[in-house]
């Protein structure tokens, strides 16, 4: 059985969490972001998992992901 397409709306509200998550994951401190991509089942990613899924559904989160900042003297 074939898989269904996701809706529109499924599509814009994935897009709203992955924006959410970028917003509060450049945010964080480096300790909490290198517990967050290296344990992510982890208690720090665990909490931060919920702290997204909260924002993202407030009317503060961005719509469209940021850039991040790119460090100094890196050449694109």
């Amino acid at each position: 059985m074939a898989r269904k397409r996701p809706t529109k709306k499924q599509l814009e509200m994935a897009r709203k969490y992955e924006s959410a998550w970028h917003y509060l994951y450049n945010q964080l401190s480096d300790f909490r972001q290198r517990a967050v991509t290296s344990e992510p089942l982890g208690q720090i990613s665990t909490e931060f998992a919920k702290e997204v899924a909260k924002f993202a559904e407030t009317k503060d989160c961005p719509d469209i992901p940021p850039i991040p900042s790119l460090p100094t003297g890196y050449i694109k």
